[in-house]
């Protein structure tokens, strides 16, 4: 899964425009983000890059980047 596909489905779970996230955006802004997000984008990384992301991981993180 390369950068940008990422960034495409974090759109598409946050139900953003596509092309209106920038890596460089807080985690924490979006106004979408909650647990249900979360464990969507968990499960999208573990589907598409075979990395088993915890909870605690995803939390820690501040940008999409």
């Amino acid at each position: 899964m390369s950068e940008q596909e990422f960034i495409g489905a974090f759109e598409e779970i946050l139900e953003m425009a596509p092309g209106t996230l920038t890596g460089a955006v807080k985690i924490g802004e979006l106004e979408r983000w909650d647990s249900v997000a979360m464990v969507t984008i968990m499960s999208v990384v573990d589907e598409k890059c075979g990395v088993h992301l915890s909870p605690r991981k995803i939390v820690g993180c501040v940008t999409v980047h």
